[in-house]
């Protein structure tokens, strides 16, 4: 993977790259391509994966779609299933997102999604 040329030039001289994806974190001023790439870099160079996670869902949120894959694909493998659920509804996925409420314990929240697909269905 590469490194975005403002990410990697910062990493290449600090001497705890965790502290300082941490400073970058808090330099981003909501950007969401910056965002994407350094949820990109978090993910390589961090333990946490929540980080990037969290970081792709922001980038997302603002308006960076690509961002939105990756962040599905890591909720997945972290069973953020809140995540996962809020990705799904944003797409569209009733189904999905019930059962990714099902799974975070809360089915409660699933019954709007399936009622949603209810509704949905043609009369008759």
């Amino acid at each position: 993977m590469q490194l975005a040329g403002w990410i990697r030039e910062r990493l290449w001289s600090a001497s705890s790259w965790c502290a300082e994806l941490a400073v970058l974190r808090g330099q981003l001023g909501g950007d969401p391509l910056k965002t994407h790439e350094l949820a990109c870099a978090t993910e390589y160079c961090d333990p946490d994966r929540g980080r990037a996670l969290a970081l792709y869902v922001d980038a997302w949120r603002r308006g960076h779609r690509p961002a939105g894959e990756r962040a599905r694909v890591l909720a997945r493998e972290l069973r953020a299933h809140m995540t996962l659920a809020e990705l799904a509804l944003a797409n569209g996925e009733q189904v999905a997102a019930a059962g990714a409420y099902i799974d975070a314990g809360v089915p409660e929240l699933a019954l709007e999604p399936l009622q949603n697909i209810v509704d949905a269905r043609p009369a008759g």
